[in-house]
């Protein structure tokens, strides 16, 4: 595992990022907060990161501005961080225009973006899997949608009434 490159100024300044969507993800032994964080704090560790902040957030990935994406924003935009860190990149986005867009703002503010399932963002094949991966992310999010849509339709065609209250 590579150390973050200190540029003779220190150690690399990440903030950690950790969401779900829903309440009982929240709690899931596999997916929970508290378990992307644990493995985030890990490897900022083995790495040579200094951690300056973790955002924990239940909210659905389809939002493009939620209070812990904001405040990653604002951390690179004042110059407070170096890099973000995250456990899935689906955890970003769940589109590949609202993934490449974050990616860009990161960017410009000078700031990396590394996720323990992709690879780096400083190289074009780096870049070309994590796109990709943002592709399948959309996909299986798109499909889990169209499929809980037809279940819906069947249900309501053998007569049962099935209601499910909106989600933001």
């Amino acid at each position: 595992m590579e150390k973050a490159s200190t540029d003779g100024y220190g150690p690399k300044r990440a903030v950690l990022y950790a969401r779900v969507s829903t309440e009982a993800q929240a709690t899931d032994d596999k997916t929970s907060l508290s378990e992307q964080l644990l493995a985030l704090r890990k490897y900022a560790e083995t790495s040579g990161y200094k951690i300056v902040e973790e955002i924990p957030e239940e909210i659905s990935g389809r939002k493009q501005d939620t209070e812990g994406l904001e405040r990653i924003r604002d951390l690179a935009d004042s110059g407070e961080i170096d890099t973000v860190l995250v456990y899935k990149w689906n955890r970003l986005a769940r589109t590949v225009a609202r993934f490449e867009t974050f990616l860009l703002e990161m960017k410009l503010a000078g700031v990396n973006v590394i996720s323990l399932d992709g690879q780096s963002n400083e190289t074009a094949s780096g870049r070309m899997f994590n796109r990709l991966m943002a592709v399948f992310s959309e996909y299986q999010r798109d499909d889990l949608v169209e499929t809980m849509q037809q279940g819906k339709r069947g249900t309501a065609r053998a007569g049962n009434i099935s209601h499910t209250p909106a989600r933001d």
